[in-house]
């Protein structure tokens, strides 16, 4: 859904060169400095330009029709783990964000950035949260809890019920992903087999269920490349 397409020149978004490395790269690095070798990824539009070093290539020949629930799907099998990474690849992001998720022992955890502003970003599709507890306003402020509750999340959530942003990443546990899956295969049911479904749109489904989707909160730290704007932030951030 990148907005400049004359800047990919037919290249997926996760091979967007930021300073002399593809976001993928990056993303793939952040992972081996903490350990975690074991990385899938699920490829559509030019997959066959995404590297095959140190990772395991997923092929969604469907990809024009399919939603990011339906991609995540496919990798479906590989979510058998105590603690499993699910994460967009369009973000760029510091370690330290995956060090604090993989630190909770949720069933569902995902990522929320505090520092969202309602009227930051007025025009652009985010991924909007209304968590159990604000955000901890002010300056040197240590933010103490560990976890936050998530109560609705999507894109149509009034902006004057949102607290925080969800960011693109996400762990589940074993038991976490059995119950995605089998709310996955619900909305399918209900919503017909070519409806395309996102993950914040099982994410509320889960909710919707009773299940206890929690968060780890996050001040920044990270982008989301959809437009130029958000690239030449990106290449600031790491030319300096």
């Amino acid at each position: 859904s990148f907005k400049d397409k004359d800047l990919l020149k037919d290249m997926p978004v996760g091979m967007l060169d930021i300073c002399g490395k593809p976001v993928l790269q990056r993303t793939i690095e952040n992972l081996n400095i903490l350990g975690i070798q074991d990385i899938a990824v699920i490829v559509g539009y030019q997959g066959n330009k995404i590297f095959t070093e140190g990772i395991r290539k997923i092929e969604n020949p469907n990809y024009q029709k399919s939603g990011v629930m339906d991609s995540i799907m496919l990798a479906a099998e590989f979510l058998d783990g105590e603690k499993n990474l699910i994460i967009y690849s369009d973000i760029l992001f510091e370690k330290e964000i995956v060090e604090k998720i993989l630190k909770s022992d949720a069933d569902i955890v995902l990522a929320i950035d505090g520092s969202y502003q309602k009227n930051k970003f007025p025009k652009k599709n985010l991924d909007l949260v209304m968590a159990k507890y604000p955000p901890i306003r002010g300056e040197r402020v240590i933010n103490v809890r560990q976890s936050n509750q998530i109560l609705r999340i999507g894109k149509e959530i009034p902006r004057e019920q949102v607290n925080y942003e969800f960011i693109g990443i996400t762990m589940v546990s074993k038991r976490g992903a059995e119950k995605m899956k089998a709310e996955y295969q619900k909305l399918k049911e209900k919503r017909g087999t070519d409806s395309k479904i996102g993950l914040i749109d099982l994410m509320q489904e889960v909710i919707n269920s009773g299940f206890l989707v929690e968060a780890v909160e996050v001040n920044g730290g990270w982008t989301e490349i959809k437009n130029f704007d958000d690239y030449r932030r990106a290449y600031k951030f790491f030319s300096n």
